[in-house]
């Protein structure tokens, strides 16, 4: 199968950052337990470079990780503007490293470390940024909101085709 995406470039492009660090045996051999869990070279490739941000943000040793390191990588993780869907792809990443680190293996029958079980990987909510669909949509749901929002929207269109 062709690699239309580019991901085993990606991939090797994250090993070779990775291999910088002091724990780079560590963190090559993850991505290697991934693999042989039947990852794709897509899926393994969003750890590596989701492992490189962490580490080039918040270096931590996994091996020796205590619940206060990771709650100074998670809280990292919050803090920055992604959307919420990468948050948690990045906290579970933290996770299956930890855990790896910690127990050899991130497979479903690991048990979770005591250090990385706390927190959900998940959070329920809204992102708070705003879109441009956001922008054109006006509160309530009446007939008349509607009508308004339709004019706005038209007189929009009517100035950016008019500009051109």
């Amino acid at each position: 199968m062709s690699d239309i995406y580019g991901y085993s470039e990606r991939l090797e492009s994250a090993k070779r950052r990775l291999s910088r660090y002091e724990c780079s045996r560590l963190l090559l051999g993850f991505l290697d337990h991934m693999v042989a869990l039947g990852l794709s070279t897509g899926r393994v490739a969003k750890y590596a470079n989701h492992i490189s941000a962490l580490m080039r943000n918040v270096v931590f040793d996994p091996v020796k990780a205590t619940r206060s390191d990771v709650e100074r990588v998670v809280a990292w993780i919050n803090s920055q503007p992604y959307k919420s869907s990468t948050k948690g792809d990045l906290r579970l990443t933290v996770r299956k490293l930890v855990q790896y680190a910690k127990f050899g293996s991130c497979g479903k029958k690991t048990p979770l470390p005591v250090e990385v079980s706390w927190f959900p990987v998940k959070v329920d909510g809204k992102d708070v940024r705003v879109t441009p669909e956001s922008l054109l949509t006006l509160p309530g749901s009446g007939a008349e909101e509607r009508q308004d929002s339709n004019e706005l929207c038209n007189i929009t269109l009517c100035l950016i085709y008019w500009r051109h």
